[in-house]
């Protein structure tokens, strides 16, 4: 927790431009295990600043001003504050090593401008705060040691929702860190204060990083390829498997040994398959690393790649190689597809055989004959025994695609169901002859356990219908389809799945309106490579729509009508970030995908449409008055509380909310204060409508409201009979228009009355109802007539009777006997 508290400083700070910098990585030494470098000048696209505002309205995220101010008890200036908080050029951080006393960190940023908080700290040592426990002069740069309370943890701590043991909390528990601040531009923070000095002599002297990171040979080999990305993450992996084997005490079996512990069978068996990993060859890693690249704009584009080279390729990574191709099916898939994944497998059978291969010799060459039996035989009861696979998978060729699509939603505004709006699922295979293929699937292939498993879409009793001149067997059911669909010559593709997804996806393949000429995906191409092995296909946006879609979906008959046993209150709403998101990411799409080559593997992510920061500062409003609306809501209960009150004492309905207050009703000025006031600078109250002499308060009549339109531009408002509202301020004008003659707001649905408030269970007193006492169960002798004891169970507040009932049911068993 102490870590990430230290990094969190660095994430939510607001970037400026960074011109001839030192590059960072010469402060980090050569064996760092995990570094992460974000050049948050050039991600100011993301709107990092903004994303930090909206979540630090729901969580309170400290910042380095906040750090230095509460942690440090430093003191600054308001405008100084602001200036940390706001003067990061670029944040480095790094895992240096991990020892049993925990993990070794380092964190360095490159600042606008440190001369605030260096000649604060001089003066904190200086007049002794706690915080500062002493200083080391270092070539004429102070190194302090810190002594942050940043809170005690516990036996019963518990971190991301998991209880930690009392290692992880020993070591979250460590106060002592050292921090150092170099020619006012660079702040140095680390676990130790060597740490620290081997950074600033990094800095010193950038140009000579034979000891840094920079001199690190598997760190250049894997970024090089990488033209100055904005942001970075690289693993290690030689250092990390060192690491872990040291900590294991037994150098060269560590993992082999977690590996035995994980399958908890034969030691023999475990120890050959982690051999059979061969985890040592990632050793030869020349890291992962993770860089990158950002292009803002009004459609703003993030890719990320990761690259992993191996200098001895262990032998499982050939077996498991492929030869990369287009992605699959694009030509027949809806437009409008929520996801796609595929697979390119060539040759299926080939494949099938030199990994099976791979592994069956491997294992005969170790003597683990036992482990090659317990596969065959389990291949013999599936009925899937070698023989049978290569002709099963014969028939493939080219892989298969997952896609998952919108469903086709009612029209008008009749009644939907939620499960109407799952989006349906098919699979598409490629097949080298479709007939051939068609007898081996329903004369042998669903005769076998596998088969078992598939009958649920590819059954023989099936309904036929053409769609696009192709013929769908549908399940008895309706549910689930399938259909070979002719391409080239005899070859063709297997779509098999919900039977809407599959007429969708021939329907689409009729119309030659498909996914592949769809403007959205067209964008994607050349940011993602042209041929991979595996590709996947998200359309962000589309599946949040549907999502708030089905949250929003039209209802019919009562579901419209609020149970008068609880006000309707239209804020709960508010805080639902479905609605947010969608308005986000409407237009974001990700796209991933995968290769190898013979010692390297690849993955890359593209996102496109990506929000700028002037969209996520919008959505960060849009939280923040969200909060607001709750506010508001519970202001609004204690009003209508309060006006009740006024009209049962005074037998008349109050002018303004002061004359609550003024009577005492109201007992607490802040309910009468809209917090969006502050957006005035000047305290803004809630109005009260005008009412009739004596207004029937059980009636959903307007009470009071806010006189500006807060969140989404609309008013909440409150009624005589407690609902709270938000209406458009044509809405609230003719609300207030009927109040003034004594008549409900324009909706059937408030014009009833309410049960008397002492019968209404609430939001507010929900929790105070009374609960039902268990009742308790007691055991009972009972001696039949010729003398057999037996016990039963019976409740303690009728032994009696449940007695009593228990024998005659008895006597009447006995007489049918």
């Amino acid at each position: 927790m102490r870590l990430v508290l230290l990094a969190a400083m660095a994430a939510l700070l607001a970037p400026l431009a960074a011109q001839n910098r030192t590059r960072l990585e010469v402060s980090f030494p050569s064996t760092t295990t995990v570094y992460v470098e974000a050049r948050l000048s050039e991600l100011k696209g993301f709107g990092l600043t903004e994303m930090g505002e909206a979540i630090s309205k729901e969580i309170d995220l400290p910042d380095l001003g906040k750090l230095v101010e509460q942690s440090l008890a430093l003191k600054l200036s308001d405008a100084e504050v602001r200036a940390l908080a706001s003067g990061t050029r670029t944040v480095a951080v790094g895992v240096l090593d991990i020892t049993l006393k925990g993990p070794k960190f380092q964190i360095v940023i490159e600042h606008e401008n440190l001369k605030a908080l260096d000649a604060s700290l001089a003066k904190g040592l200086k007049e002794g705060i706690d915080t500062l426990a002493g200083a080391e002069d270092y070539d004429g740069t102070p190194i302090y040691e810190l002594a942050l309370s940043l809170g005690e943890t516990t036996a019963d701590d518990e971190w991301g929702g998991l209880r930690m043991d009392s290692k992880v909390r020993s070591w979250l528990a460590e106060q002592q860190f050292y921090l150092a601040i170099y020619q006012q531009h660079y702040l140095v923070l680390a676990s130790t204060s060597g740490a620290v000095k081997d950074a600033l002599d990094g800095l010193a002297f950038p140009d000579d990083p034979a000891e840094t990171l920079l001199g690190n040979k598997r760190y250049l080999e894997a970024i090089a390829q990488y033209k100055d990305p904005v942001g970075l993450v690289f693993v290690n992996i030689q250092t990390l498997i060192t690491i872990m084997e040291r900590l294991g005490g037994d150098k060269g079996s560590t993992l082999t040994m977690i590996w035995a512990e994980i399958m908890r069978g034969d030691p023999e068996q475990a120890r050959f398959i982690g051999e059979l990993l061969q985890y040592q060859q990632f050793k030869s890693f020349a890291g992962a690393v993770f860089p990158i690249d950002y292009s803002g704009g009004g459609g703003g584009a993030v890719r990320m790649d990761a690259r992993l080279t191996f200098h001895n390729a262990p032998g499982w990574f050939e077996a498991l190689r492929t030869p990369p191709a287009k992605p699959l099916f694009t030509d027949m898939l809806p437009p409008d597809a929520l996801s796609v994944s595929s697979l390119s497998l060539q040759d299926p059978a080939a494949f099938y055989n030199r990994v099976r291969g791979f592994f069956v010799g491997r294992a005969k060459e170790a003597g683990q004959a036992d482990l090659v039996t317990a596969m065959e035989n389990g291949e013999a009861e599936a009925g899937v025994e070698a023989e049978f696979m290569n002709r099963l998978l014969s028939h493939v060729q080219g892989g298969l695609s997952v896609a998952v699509v919108a469903p086709e939603l009612p029209g008008g505004a009749e009644r939907r169901r939620r499960r109407d709006y799952d989006p349906v699922t098919a699979m598409l295979i490629g097949i080298k002859d479709v007939r051939s293929a068609e007898r081996f699937l329903f004369d042998e292939l669903l005769e076998t356990r596998l088969g078992d498993s598939l009958k649920e879409f590819l059954n023989a009793r099936t309904r036929v219908v053409v769609e696009g001149g192709v013929e769908i067997n549908i399940s008895e059911d309706g549910k689930n389809a399938h259909a070979f669909v002719p391409t080239e010559g005899a070859a063709g593709v297997l779509v098999c799945g919900q039977a809407q997804a599959v007429r969708r996806i021939l329907a689409a393949r009729a119309s030659g309106d498909v996914l592949a000429k769809d403007k959205v995906y067209q964008q994607t191409q050349g940011m993602i490579w042209e041929q991979s092995v595996s590709w996947q296909f998200l359309h962000l946006g589309r599946v949040l729509s549907l999502a708030l879609a089905a949250e929003t979906r039209p209802r019919g008959g009562s579901e419209n009508v609020p149970s008068q046993e609880q006000p309707r209150d239209d804020t709960e709403d508010d805080h639902n970030a479905l609605r947010r998101l969608e308005a986000l990411l409407r237009d974001t799409v990700l796209i991933s995908a995968a290769r190898s080559e013979e010692t390297i593997y690849e993955m890359r992510v593209v996102a496109t449409g990506w929000p700028t920061g002037a969209g996520v500062q919008e959505v960060a409003r849009q939280f923040r008055d969200a909060g607001r609306n709750q506010e508001v809501s519970a202001d609004l209960h204690e009003v209508r509380n309060a006006a009740a009150t006024y009209v049962a004492m005074k037998g008349a309905a109050p002018k303004a909310v002061g004359d609550l207050e003024k009577a005492g009703y109201l007992r607490r000025h802040e309910h009468a204060v809209d917090p969006y006031g502050n957006d005035d600078s000047a305290e803004r109250l809630y109005v009260l409508a005008a009412q009739t002499a004596k207004p029937d308060i059980r009636q959903g009549i307007l009470l009071a409201y806010q006189e500006k339109p807060g969140l989404d531009g609309r008013h909440v408002v409150v009624l005589w009979n407690d609902h709270v509202l938000t209406l458009e301020p044509g809405q609230l004008q003719d609300a207030i228009a009927r109040a003034a003659e004594g008549r409900a707001v324009d909706d059937a649905v408030y014009r009833d009355e309410l049960p008397p408030l002492h019968t209404r269970v609430t939001s507010r007193n929900r929790d105070m109802a009374e609960v039902p006492e268990p009742v308790r169960i007691v055991q009972v002798k009972v001696i039949d007539d010729d003398g057999n004891e037996s016990e039963i169970l019976v409740p303690e507040d009728r032994v009696m009777a449940a007695t009593e009932e228990h024998l005659d049911a008895a006597e009447e068993a006995s007489k049918d006997e």
